[in-house]
C-alpha cells in the first residue's frame, strides 16, 4: 500500500480490494484516499479521492449496482468526532456520490450482508437499512 494506514474502510468486488480513507501516523492525519488492489500484478492502484476524509468508516460492495459504500467513519483524530456522511463509490467510473445520512453518526463499525439487506452495527446503537 503506497501509504502506512490505520482503519481504513475496505470491500471487494471480487476482482479488487478498495481501500478507503483511513489514518496515515506519519502524517497524523484522516485521509480522503483511495487506493485499489490488484491481486494478479500484486499491486495498488490510486483511484479518485473521497469527498470527505475519514477514518474507521465502514464499507459494503453491492454487486447489483456495482458501487461500495463507506458509513461514517471518524472526521477528527483529535476531538474523535464521527460523522453520519454515506459517501458512494462507483467503480465503472471512479466516481462518488453522496447517498442518504445514517441515523446517527459512527465510527469503528462492523457490518453484516443478508438478503439484500445491509446490515451496520455501532455499538450500543445498531443501524439496519436496505441498498
Amino acid at each position: 500500500m503506497p501509504l502506512d494506514l490505520e482503519g481504513a474502510a475496505g470491500a471487494s468486488d471480487d476482482t479488487y480490494f478498495y481501500s478507503a480513507g483511513g489514518f496515515s501516523s506519519s502524517l497524523f492525519a484522516i485521509l480522503d484516499a483511495v487506493y485499489r488492489y490488484n491481486r494478479v500484478t500484486n499491486s495498488w492502484d490510486a483511484m479518485a479521492s473521497m469527498p470527505q476524509a475519514v477514518g474507521y468508516g465502514v464499507a459494503v460492495y453491492y454487486p447489483p449496482g456495482n458501487k461500495i459504500y463507506v458509513f461514517g467513519g471518524m472526521v477528527d483524530i483529535f476531538t474523535g468526532d464521527n460523522t453520519n456522511i454515506t459517501q458512494i463509490y462507483d467503480i465503472a467510473s471512479n466516481t462518488w456520490t453522496q447517498g442518504a445520512n445514517m441515523p446517527d453518526a459512527g465510527s469503528f463499525m462492523g457490518h453484516a450482508n443478508g438478503d439484500k439487506q445491509k446490515h451496520v452495527k455501532c455499538a450500543p446503537k445498531q443501524m439496519r437499512f436496505t441498498i
